[in-house]
């Protein structure tokens, strides 16, 4: 019974993970496939909408290629990304959370397997309004979900260009992020050790078996 009183046990957190550009190399291909349709050089999406940085003559089709049969298949996964969700996965709850468009669905879930199996399906969830969630963590690169998620709850900025200009919101403060190694140094500073100090599942299990 003393192991029990000597163990703080919390429950598990939730951790909603965007797929887009967060976790995958969206930005990569679709840059590359416009540049080389449309004879342009753009190094990055410097707005959000990115309707808005393409040449006139592409406008809204640049939205096209996101419909089309495998693109989100074939993208690479960012570096060291399974390896820290593998990391995030012993102390939290992890669901993949992303925009819903119908041509890219069975692509994404299938991706998702590809790269990550550790994630069951029932994880993935395809939703246009995130703040809806319930979840204590979003990870995101789109400045309108980080703007909209429960201010009581923890929001983390994936860095991209078209976010910038939420530092400078004089109301609320987002921690943010670059790459994923960061994504693991920030939770093991601030969300692990000194906020949650949880045990995790196998480790608590290996105790109680003691």
């Amino acid at each position: 019974m003393g192991k029990f009183c000597n163990i703080l046990i919390m429950a598990r957190k939730k951790i909603g993970i965007d797929l887009d550009t967060t976790l995958n190399n969206l930005n990569d291909e679709w840059l590359d496939r416009y540049n080389l349709d449309y004879n342009d050089n753009l190094k990055q999406w410097d707005c959000w909408n990115v309707a808005d940085c393409v040449k006139p003559e592409c406008g809204k089709k640049i939205f096209n290629y996101l419909k089309e049969p495998n693109f989100f298949f074939k993208l690479s996964i960012r570096k060291n990304a399974v390896e820290v969700i593998d990391f995030l996965m012993e102390y939290f709850d992890i669901y993949i959370v992303t925009a819903y468009l119908p041509e890219t669905c069975l692509d994404k879930v299938n991706w998702v397997k590809k790269f990550i199996p550790k994630i069951n399906s029932e994880n993935i969830i395809f939703i246009n309004n995130k703040s809806l969630l319930d979840l204590d963590f979003l990870i995101d690169d789109g400045p309108h979900n980080i703007q909209t998620f429960n201010p009581l709850k923890t929001a983390i900025i994936y860095d991209m260009p078209y976010n910038h200009f939420l530092d400078y919101d004089a109301f609320q403060t987002w921690d943010r992020v670059s790459n994923w190694n960061e994504i693991k140094q920030l939770f093991e500073e601030k969300y692990i050790i000194k906020e949650s100090e949880l045990v995790s599942r196998d480790k608590l299990l290996t105790f109680l078996q003691q």
